[in-house]
């Protein structure tokens, strides 16, 4: 589903990619990490195509030219702070049924089934009652939920987010996490940038390590290890599991 081949990028002569090569595979759920500044964002915007490689492949599809129905199956969550106008008046509801105009255009109303998928997806992401809010005032996580669910409602093959559990509640990552999990066994191809390595590790297949525009390592979610880790931040990592979810049993046994 995604591939790329010795890609490099550059801005104002400086090298912000070095040799890239990648695979995903369709119904992988990939996450990359490493320390700002590593390039995981600009990785992203490579694969979505907001970026050109200066040089090397990008293949999408298996294709390097996308059509525009190739990009309609391509959702983008990116984060929140940096594409995000907080006065622009619109609604929760509106804001998500925008996730279908690439599919529909512009001018096309609104099916009855458009509405209806539209308020399930709110339902299930537990923001239905915020339907009629205007976006801008909602809280972070409430924010990333709707445009999580504006990136849903077109059922892409493949889904691109960029670090979405940041400044959200346990809530909305536990839910995340759920939908994210859901949407990998209807076989969509998940990629997300995070730092949040101990969630992924329990969630994705395969855990990326980004450093200095590189990978380092790309393994099995299975065999990753404090010490891949390390090699990229320079520093020693301690594993520490937080859960808000202990069980009565757990939670005696902890003490």
């Amino acid at each position: 589903m995604i591939e790329l081949i010795d890609v490099n990028f550059y801005i104002d002569q400086k090298r912000i990619l070095k040799d890239i090569n990648l695979k995903v595979q369709k119904g992988e759920f990939a996450a990359i990490v490493g320390p700002n500044g590593s390039g995981k964002t600009t990785l992203l915007n490579i694969i979505s195509g907001i970026y050109t490689p200066t040089s090397g492949k990008r293949l999408i599809f298996g294709k390097q030219h996308l059509t525009p129905q190739d990009k309609q199956k391509i959702s983008f969550v990116p984060q929140k702070v940096t594409n995000f106008n907080q006065s622009f008046p619109l609604s929760v509801f509106e804001t998500v049924l925008l996730g279908l105009v690439p599919k529909k255009g512009l001018f096309q109303r609104f099916s009855k089934q458009d509405l209806e998928k539209a308020g399930s997806i709110l339902e299930k992401l537990q923001i239905k009652q915020l339907k009629n809010r205007l976006i801008g005032h909602l809280s972070g996580g409430q924010q990333q939920r709707v445009f999580l669910a504006r990136a849903l409602i077109s059922d892409p093959q493949i889904l691109l987010l960029d670090e979405p559990t940041v400044g959200i509640d346990s809530l909305s990552e536990q839910l995340l996490f759920e939908i994210l999990g859901e949407k990998k066994k209807e076989g969509t191809t998940i990629l997300m940038v995070t730092h949040d390595v101990y969630a992924v590790t329990q969630h994705a297949d395969t855990i990326i390590c980004m450093g200095d525009g590189m990978i380092y390592t790309a393994c099995s979610a299975k065999d990753f290890s404090p010490s891949k880790f390390e090699s990229v931040y320079k520093y020693k990592i301690k594993k520490i599991e937080h859960r808000h979810s202990y069980t009565k049993k757990e939670q005696n046994n902890r003490k």
